[in-house]
């Protein structure tokens, strides 16, 4: 009796272990694609406001619906980042191929590669703020 026990507080203690290790792993996600979201918002070339309008943060597939009206961070309507879930930061606008090209005099060709290179900078940094805050894996 004793090994089943013994047995049954190590899966406790292995489930639990689980539950934090997905708890950290969706803090490092929602930092990651947050700051993405944030950073190509706000690289992102302005003259109408219209593709600025228009980063989206979805879950399972791109969300390619094209929204009309105000310009300016409009932050998306996530509460969790879900381990093992695709996640896609997208822009359905049609022209912003070419501003990320560089046809617009108030952002550099490459914003959106350099906003990912920014936030994969910080990616070791989010890390250690997750394990900060409680987890010791």
């Amino acid at each position: 009796m004793a090994l089943n026990s013994t047995l049954f507080t190590f899966d406790a203690e292995l489930k639990a272990y689980a539950e934090v290790l997905d708890a950290k792993i969706e803090a490092v996600l929602k930092l990651i694609v947050l700051d993405v979201y944030n950073r190509l918002i706000d690289a992102n070339p302005v003259d109408t406001g219209h593709s600025q309008a228009n980063w989206r943060i979805a879950l399972d597939e791109p969300d390619d619906a094209i929204r009309n009206g105000a310009s300016g961070k409009q932050p998306p309507n996530l509460t969790e980042f879900p381990a093992g879930r695709d996640i896609f930061v997208t822009n359905p606008v049609d022209y912003v191929q070419w501003l990320n090209e560089g046809t617009s005099k108030q952002a550099p060709a490459g914003f959106i590669q350099i906003a990912l290179a920014q936030v994969e900078a910080k990616v070791d940094s989010y890390v250690q703020q997750a394990r900060a805050s409680g987890f010791k894996g």
